[in-house]
């Protein structure tokens, strides 16, 4: 099995918060709403991967204040399961 970290943040505006949609065609929970983030590479923190992870889903930069949620992904057998 391998271990995955995931972060995710909320991305305020003008007292608004950013959602983003996946893809219908996605694999994993397509059309769901979420919040942006993504994986943790090694040796990254969470603050640090946030930072990285909201401009490649978004284009747009951020300034990261602290990560909301962190949760596991367990990899097995090539299907990814994830433990809230």
């Amino acid at each position: 099995m391998k271990q995955k970290i995931l972060v995710s943040g909320f991305w305020y505006v003008n007292d608004k918060v950013l959602l983003l949609r996946r893809a219908s065609d996605q694999g994993f929970l397509p059309g769901h709403w979420e919040l942006p983030g993504g994986h943790k590479e090694q040796g990254e923190s969470p603050v640090f991967a946030l930072g990285r992870e909201m401009p490649e889903e978004t284009g747009l930069g951020c300034v990261v204040g602290r990560p909301y949620h962190t949760y596991h992904a367990v990899v097995d057998n090539g299907e990814e399961q994830v433990d809230y």
